[in-house]
């Protein structure tokens, strides 16, 4: 008797390159829904083209300085509940659907945690910044591309490839 082939989707990591286009792609949304909205306070608080102008009306004013610490901390609290939400309900992020790519775990099924804590590079506050050298190397060091937080969480970043299989 004949078997009939089937078609069959088999999950591969994915690419770097897949992987940082998505992330770029994030970003520019983020850009334009995120950080658009705070340029005008921004510019407010740290006026001027240049970095020595910027530093000048910081020093001047030390208030400023809090005020800018808390809207990048604003700021970093809503990219991450961007990519953790996104995630968490579509298992992407609309730049991982542009590359299709998507957020694997063993078992199918990603929970809200699991989504948080591979997120936690993303908040811009001490010690969460120390992940982001750490993410970087392990992407780079580990065949299969994965990062520190996804190697810790059992998540994995995954493209499906169509085979005929029996």
């Amino acid at each position: 008797m004949a078997q009939k082939l089937k078609l069959q989707e088999i999950a591969k990591p994915a690419s770097l390159s897949k992987r940082l286009l998505a992330f770029a792609f994030d970003m520019l949304i983020l850009n334009y829904i995120v950080i658009a909205p705070f340029h005008i306070v921004l510019e407010s608080l740290a006026p001027g083209s240049s970095f020595s102008s910027a530093y000048s009306a910081l020093s001047s004013n030390p208030s400023a300085i809090s005020q800018l610490s808390l809207i990048y901390f604003i700021i970093g609290l809503l990219i991450f509940a961007y990519f953790t939400a996104t995630e968490y309900r579509l298992q992407q992020t609309p730049g991982k659907m542009i590359m299709k790519l998507y957020v694997a775990t063993k078992n199918n099924r990603l929970s809200l945690l699991q989504v948080m804590l591979r997120n936690l590079f993303l908040i811009p506050v001490f010690p969460f910044i120390l992940l982001w050298p750490l993410e970087l190397f392990f992407m780079l060091v580990r065949r299969d591309r994965k990062r520190f937080l996804e190697v810790l969480t059992n998540t994995s970043v995954v493209e499906y490839e169509k085979k005929l299989g029996i």
